[in-house]
């Protein structure tokens, strides 16, 4: 009686994160490279026949988080859980408006899983789910999160929660906070105004759709050149301001800059990782052990 022997390779995941468009989304890219199968029939007198290969099609597709419900940390925990071993894990995010759920769950230990992607949108709506080698998963994911956030595609400006001093800072080229201050002391109230409004505005367009462009100190100075005198108040700048002396004026600037921007509302990705990942990968990858 002929027997069927089936050797099934993990699927093979690819993951790539980065800047959505516009507002503060970041997108998830993922391409899933199907597993292969080898069904080999058997005859009992020994003999064998042509191997029949069945791999699965690729599959791409794309889930984002926002920075409303910054979910990274979790997304890093669900990583770590992943790393020890657990039986079965899993986290979900609100994406303003869809639902995104990241599952997975384990076979054997040092062995392979099963992780399950599923994302709910008005305009679509999925679940895939794919066996991997947990090392590579883990390193995947990882390392795409880790890669994004430490490249220069990376913009503070369209994702975290960021004050006015951290924003100046990412758009100047060639000077530093005390530079832009010791800049500032030396304006009358409606040129210094002018010069944060032209700040202001360089960081409203970035930080909507970029692109991450910085510009030198001298660029926001020219806003300033025509500017006259005036008695009209202002939020930027106190109305005594043209009485004040350098260091009640440097006070209000220090103020200034510590106050939130209207910016997005995520955590700083770029302080955000995990040694309990980074030391796991680095280890020889485990001889699988069945339970």
């Amino acid at each position: 009686m002929p027997r069927t022997l089936s050797y099934c390779r993990p699927d093979h995941i690819e993951a790539r994160f980065h800047h959505a468009d516009e507002f503060d989304f970041i997108d998830l890219d993922i391409r899933l490279v199907g597993d292969i199968t080898l069904a080999l029939e058997c005859e009992d007198q020994g003999e064998d026949v042509e191997p029949v290969r069945h791999e699965r099609e690729t599959i791409d597709f794309t889930v984002y988080m926002s920075s409303v419900f910054c979910t990274f940390r979790d997304f890093i925990r669900f990583l770590e859980a992943i790393t020890l071993e657990v039986k079965e894990c899993a986290f979900e995010w609100e994406a303003e408006g869809p639902d995104g759920r990241l599952r997975w769950k384990r076979r054997y230990v040092q062995d392979v899983g099963f992780l399950t992607i599923e994302w709910d949108s008005y305009k679509e709506k999925f679940s895939h789910r794919m066996m991997l080698n947990t090392r590579q998963a883990v390193k995947m994911l990882y390392s795409a999160f880790r890669t994004f956030v430490d490249s220069p595609e990376y913009d503070p400006l369209r994702y975290e929660r960021l004050s006015y001093g951290e924003s100046f800072a990412l758009i100047l080229s060639n000077a530093s906070l005390d530079d832009l201050a010791a800049t500032l002391v030396r304006m009358n109230a409606d040129a210094a105004k002018t010069f944060l409004q032209a700040l202001d505005e360089v960081i409203y367009d970035r930080h909507m759709k970029g692109p991450k462009l910085s510009w030198p100190i001298e660029y926001f100075r020219r806003a300033t050149e025509s500017v006259e005198p005036s008695s009209q108040y202002n939020a930027w700048i106190d109305p005594e301001w043209d009485n004040w002396d350098i260091e009640q004026r440097m006070n209000q600037l220090k103020e200034l800059f510590s106050w939130s921007v209207r910016s997005w509302h995520g955590e700083n990705l770029r302080k955000m990782r995990s040694k309990l990942i980074e030391d796991w990968l680095s280890l020889p990858e485990a001889v699988a052990v069945q339970d």
